[in-house]
């Protein structure tokens, strides 16, 4: 390995150590994102949601959409795994940019076809992420309905948001696409980028940060609003059957849990980290 790629390397070992032990994702090869940790915890999450699904209260859609979930992390932690090893040299014979990752001697065949892989797993895993961002959006979305019953409204455009990220989600997935053909059919003998390239990339940023600031939205309202109402009938608990009766939803640990903040943190860390590399 070259003292060029040393630094790349790191940052790709790194970044899959952390997928591996906290079981969360990464933002991108250039640096490892710190919500790999927040959404990491949702191994231990799942575990207990599970149990507490099938024997304690039983709820379909909460079940669904938690197995749903698990099974798409599983598939992104999956995928990034399978992309280090199927892609030695490109890991550890390049280095990296603001915008891109180059090579740090001369393209070859071998590194060329290794970066068409890797822009291949990159659509794989924005299609994972899309969806992920819009079935963790949707159970806020729900639990905000379900505990205020009577203002449902106000799920309404906190429900288009979603829909609206989820939508600039997925166009990011075709420009992703679009970039990887792009790069599958450029000869070896092509050192910079077509014009088209270049445009891509920067739509792409600019759609994936817009829907990072949408999602983030959502989550933080959301959370907010959920939080509250669970304050909320904390209090009233409290005032008609004792201090004790509160207790439990006045916990830190519950209130914490049960809002969703651990996804709002996450959004907000990806969508300052996305915004600040473009800076």
């Amino acid at each position: 390995m070259s003292v060029c790629g040393e630094q790349h390397f790191r940052q790709e070992i790194s970044s899959l150590w952390v997928i591996t032990l906290f079981y969360g994702q990464r933002l991108s090869v250039l640096e490892i994102d710190v919500s790999e940790c927040l959404s990491g915890l949702y191994v231990a999450l799942f575990g207990g949601s599970i149990y507490v699904l099938i024997n304690r209260r039983r709820n379909t859609y909460f079940l669904c959409t938690s197995i749903a979930l698990f099974m798409l992390t599983t598939a992104y932690m999956a995928t990034s795994l399978a992309t280090i090893l199927a892609t030695p040299i490109e890991v550890s014979n390049s280095y990296s940019t603001s915008t891109a990752v180059l090579s740090c001697t001369a393209e070859t065949p071998e590194r060329l076809n290794e970066v068409v892989i890797g822009n291949l797993t990159s659509v794989v895993q924005s299609s994972l992420t899309a969806c992920m961002n819009l079935i963790s959006g949707s159970v806020l979305v729900y639990r905000c309905m379900a505990l205020w019953p009577q203002r449902r409204g106000i799920a309404v455009p906190l429900g288009f948001m979603l829909l609206a990220s989820t939508a600039l989600g997925f166009a990011c997935v075709y420009l992703q696409e679009q970039e990887y053909i792009i790069r599958k059919d450029a000869p070896l003998t092509e050192t910079v980028p077509p014009p088209r390239w270049i445009e891509l990339g920067i739509d792409y940023d600019d759609l994936h940060n817009v829907s990072n600031v949408l999602n983030t939205i959502v989550d933080s309202v959301a959370t907010v609003i959920v939080a509250s109402r669970i304050w909320y009938l904390a209090r009233q608990l409290e005032s008609t059957l004792g201090q004790k009766a509160g207790l439990r939803y006045r916990a830190a640990v519950s209130m914490f849990i049960e809002s969703g903040i651990l996804i709002m943190m996450s959004e907000v860390l990806t969508t300052v980290l996305g915004i600040s590399s473009l800076a």
